[in-house]
């Protein structure tokens, strides 16, 4: 893609000649639109009553010279950025304020690619409560080995619990979207879990002192798939995040000492009791 670019920019009469191989057609996979209240967060995600909306998979993506716009029913465009990160490197998303206005169209999105255009569109959220946050969220454990809990809150009548989502952002890595890297993402077994254990092969490479975030994501599902997404998606969410800092864990002076003490002691004892006539 690059390559012929490049021979495209040579002449003028070049680029009439070979202006349709300049291009390729775009294909999208894992579209979505919901509605997400997002906590406060370090990790570049605007805060609030948000509507979310983009594709998963975009190839060529923006790094091929693909480009994206939005708009809700026929209102006006406004950019879609690309928003690449190790969990979706080929990823389209952006988001803007919720109203039930905007809630009851369809999110419209055309991807570019030179002359090429892939139009996609994804039904409207409709009607939808606002799924609130998972609250105290915490991590224990040191190094790596570290468990991740939080509490559930009380889901408001009309909206189910249908899934829930781990993530884990790396908050000294941003990309071109201004948005830190996505470095972890997992379904939950069920979807009213209330802790987490990174697998190991995950865990075993982040960094001592390095500066971390994981998020809960509550979903409530659409009634049924959206067809380009072939999967059940997302209708109303909620994400809280919380920020933490691997580090090494430090022995307490004297801790080996007190506890072979203490061990000799349970042996002694024992041993005494086990004699002979006594």
């Amino acid at each position: 893609m690059k390559i012929s670019r490049t021979l495209c920019a040579v002449t003028a009469g070049l680029l009439l000649e070979v202006g349709v191989a300049c291009a390729a057609p775009v294909v999208t996979t894992g579209e979505f639109y919901f509605r997400e209240n997002r906590g406060v967060n370090g990790v570049g995600l605007q805060m609030g009553d948000r509507l979310i909306y983009g594709a998963n998979t975009v190839v060529p993506n923006g790094n091929s010279g693909t480009t994206a716009t939005r708009a809700f029913g026929g209102g006006g465009t406004a950019n879609l950025p690309f928003n690449p990160r190790t969990t979706t490197p080929n990823q389209f998303s952006g988001s803007a304020d919720y109203t039930p206005a905007r809630a009851l169209l369809p999110v419209n999105m055309v991807f570019r690619n030179g002359p090429d255009s892939t139009p996609v569109s994804v039904a409207a959220i409709g009607d939808v409560a606002l799924m609130p946050l998972a609250f105290n969220l915490g991590v224990a454990g040191a190094g790596t080995n570290l468990v991740f809990s939080w509490n559930l809150p009380v889901i408001p009548a009309g909206l189910t619990l249908d899934r829930s989502q781990f993530i884990v952002y790396d908050r000294e890595d941003f990309n071109v979207a201004a948005n830190a890297n996505m470095l972890f993402a997992a379904e939950l077994p069920s979807p009213t879990a209330t802790s987490f254990v990174l697998p190991m092969a995950f865990s075993q490479g982040l960094t001592l002192g390095h500066s971390y975030t994981f998020g809960i994501r509550l979903e409530n599902l659409r009634a049924s798939a959206i067809p380009e997404a072939g999967a059940p998606a997302r209708r109303s969410s909620s994400q809280a995040f919380f920020d933490f800092v691997p580090t090494a864990a430090i022995p307490i002076p004297g801790s080996h000492a007190l506890m072979l003490a203490g061990l000799l002691i349970v042996c002694s004892f024992a041993r005494r009791k086990t004699r002979p006539g006594k």
